[in-house]
């Protein structure tokens, strides 16, 4: 009867549990992040691509105490603060991949990293740069009363018809079009 228990148990919390599928299923990575937080302080800028789901494992684990963070889509968009001297960081999940384009524009020095209980990568933590980068192709023009686009950057070597045309836009929130909300996102 002993082993009958002992072999469930092994499966569920010494296998499955630190199984990379389960840790993703599950957004272990922004339980860590969380944790992170209440160890360290600072504004966290945090990638995503399923934000209610992140979200709920993010709260779950920072408890009743509300941290300072930010949400963006990780795999579409990048996020500056406002206030670049303040104690912000990138929060960029090894389940969210940030596509090299956007990568470009954070800094490459003094990284630093989460592991997950074996050992591997489970989050990226970056200081964001002193500014926003200047687009190439200001524009000046206003979406609403909410967002202002400032300009964009022309990524496609070469315009052809039938191809697509890559751009990275640049735009600022003007006014978040739900306050109750602190998610960053476009």
């Amino acid at each position: 009867m002993a082993f009958a228990g002992l072999s469930p148990y092994h499966d569920y919390f010494q296998v499955w549990a630190r199984h990379p599928h389960a840790r993703w299923d599950y957004n272990a990575s922004f339980a860590e992040i969380a944790d992170h937080l209440q160890q360290d302080g600072g504004r966290a800028l945090i990638a995503s691509t399923r934000p209610d789901l992140d979200r709920v494992a993010f709260d779950l684990a920072a408890g009743d105490e509300p941290l300072p963070a930010r949400w963006f889509h990780g795999t579409q968009a990048l996020v500056f603060p406002r206030d670049p001297g303040a104690d912000s960081r990138y929060y960029l999940p090894v389940t969210v991949p940030v596509p090299d384009q956007l990568r470009a524009l954070l800094p490459a020095d003094g990284a630093h990293q989460l592991l997950a209980p074996d050992g591997s990568l489970s989050v990226e933590i970056l200081r964001p740069p002193a500014g926003p980068p200047s687009a190439r192709q200001p524009l000046e023009g206003l979406l609403g009363d909410q967002v202002q686009v400032v300009g964009y950057d022309l990524l496609s070597p070469v315009l052809q018809a039938g191809q697509p045309l890559e751009l990275l836009l640049h735009w600022r929130v003007v006014t978040n079009p739900d306050p109750r909300r602190p998610w960053t996102w476009f």
